[in-house]
């Protein structure tokens, strides 16, 4: 049987998904992970496993051909934190894959930031600093406030508005305190300052093919209030005229190529600025928070499907095979305390154009309002024919949750 590894996976949205879209293809997932603890939905997909130091990438290329000797089809993730080590056991296996040097620049907001100023790709300022004590010369260039933000996080932790210098100081020194991230790898020893830029915020979903870019479509982003930077809601595809769709396509698409990023899905967050697009983040992997099943119902492209694709040199197909507008609303809890009852979610669902309504809490467990997207504990998804249906539908069917949440 042909196999397809996995290295990790993440934890919300499309992770387990991917693995159930490999078994229907025909292929056995092949899941290699160190703590398989951390997927609960595993034991539900068939699958062959391998439980390893998934943070050592030069142990894995061996142990992943000692367990699978043959059968390898392909090698890919829908954590971006494995992305280098992906890249690295694909090019060691002989399979498609991105060169590993460009995944670990990829993975690196810093280092990111350096080619794309580079070669002058629309972005905020920014400096990398490598103390609390360096805030002052970073302040005096970016002035205030400023973004502070790890350079290899991801799904907005430990990001954070900071609107004096000893805001900034005291973020800077959190984040450097953290000696690991949370998968455990070693934790960069530098800290990312950016220029706060304001504007309405996309991302752009693409696929490359031998460094050739096709974008799939723009999602329109809503973001919730600093200081912290959750987004709250997505529309896909975003409604915007032509030409502005087109200048963000086509400076993700300098940006792509200026990082050397060759091959499959990346997703990259732009905002339109006064001066045009400014690139936030590149990010080497497919979307998450559910932007996949958005353009599946929309265009009926489904973009897991394409992805295990690449990973094992089959050609992709992108042409959308319908036309609708789709969007996401996430949960997420009113206040901190301990959820008593939540109501009114059967309610939701029969919301005309509501296709899913999930959660991740059950009675008796802490919430809190999020930090990041981890900390969001569920979602709406709706279809309809314009954004603004769809936004009616997402407003109408939140409305109907209730919340019962006993204070701490």
């Amino acid at each position: 049987m042909k196999r397809i590894v996995f290295i990790e996976s993440n934890t919300t949205g499309s992770g387990m998904v991917a693995l159930r879209r490999a078994h229907e293809l025909g292929w056995l997932p092949c899941f290699v992970t160190r703590s398989p603890g951390r997927y609960p939905q595993l034991a539900e997909i068939p699958h062959d496993l391998l439980i390893c130091d998934t943070n050592t990438p030069s142990q894995l290329s061996t142990a992943i051909a000692a367990r699978w000797p043959e059968g390898i089809v392909g090698v890919t993730t829908t954590s971006e934190f494995y992305l280098p080590a992906v890249a690295r056991v694909a090019a060691e296996l002989g399979l498609p894959g991105n060169p590993w040097e460009v995944m670990v620049t990829c993975r690196d907001k810093a280092a990111v930031r350096r080619v794309l100023d580079h070669h002058g790709v629309g972005q905020p300022a920014y400096v990398v600093v490598g103390s609390p004590a360096e805030a002052d010369r970073a302040v005096a260039r970016l002035g205030l406030p400023c973004v502070v933000k790890p350079v290899d996080g991801s799904g907005s932790q430990g990001v954070l508005l900071c609107h004096d210098t000893g805001e900034v100081r005291h973020q800077v020194s959190d984040i450097l305190a953290s000696k690991t991230n949370v998968r455990g790898q070693p934790a960069p020893r530098v800290v990312l300052l950016e220029q706060y830029v304001t504007g309405p915020e996309f991302s752009v979903e693409t696929f490359s093919d031998a460094g050739s870019v096709t974008c799939v479509g723009i999602t329109a982003k809503t973001v919730g209030s600093p200081p912290s930077f959750v987004e709250a809601r997505h529309i896909y595809p975003a409604p915007l005229p032509a030409g502005v769709a087109d200048e963000l396509a086509a400076t993700v698409e300098r940006a792509l190529k200026a990082l050397g990023f060759e091959q499959g899905p990346a997703h990259t967050e732009v905002r339109w600025t006064t001066n045009g697009p400014a690139i936030i983040e590149v990010n080497a992997r497919l979307a998450g928070g559910m932007i996949p099943e958005l353009v599946r119902l929309a265009t009926g492209v489904d973009l897991l499907t394409q992805q295990l694709h690449v990973a094992t040199g089959r050609p992709v197909e992108l042409t959308a095979r319908r036309r609708g507008v789709t969007g996401i609303h996430f949960i997420t809890a009113p206040e901190r305390g301990v959820l008593r009852a939540i109501d009114g979610l059967h309610r939701a669902r029969s919301v005309g154009g509501v296709q899913q309504v999930h959660l991740t809490v059950e009675a008796g467990q802490a919430v809190a309002p999020p930090r990041d997207a981890y900390g969001r504990v569920g979602f709406v998804i709706a279809k309809g024919r314009s954004a603004a249906t769809v936004e009616r539908i997402l407003d109408r069917a939140v409305a109907e949750i209730a919340w019962e949440v006993e204070p701490e």
